[in-house]
């Protein structure tokens, strides 16, 4: 059942870390099988007063391998870079088994 990181930008205090974490994260991405769904757009809010003005969504084949990346030592130095050079909200979440 596929699992999904969801990555709200707020603010970007530090351009050179975060241009090093766009740099390397996506390979550490690969390694677990994931694959980038979403990155920036537009989202259009329809319902509530959530305005998000960009979002990263990155899929996985499983939550276990969605968790083993972001606690991974491969992925460890990049998410140092996001943390120190943005502020956002981000989660994991566990998607529904495929209708059938």
């Amino acid at each position: 059942m596929s699992a999904f990181f969801l990555y709200e930008p707020l603010e970007v205090t530090d351009e050179e870390k975060i241009a090093e974490y766009r740099a390397g994260a996506g390979a550490t991405v690969a390694r677990y099988e994931g694959s980038f769904r979403v990155v920036g757009g537009s989202p259009a809010a329809v319902e509530g007063d959530w305005t998000p003005r960009s979002l990263v969504l990155v899929e996985f084949p499983t939550i276990e391998l969605a968790r083993a990346w972001y606690d991974s030592a491969e992925y460890e130095p990049f998410k140092q870079l996001r943390l120190a050079g943005s502020s956002g909200n981000a989660v994991l979440l566990e998607g529904r088994p495929a209708a059938g």
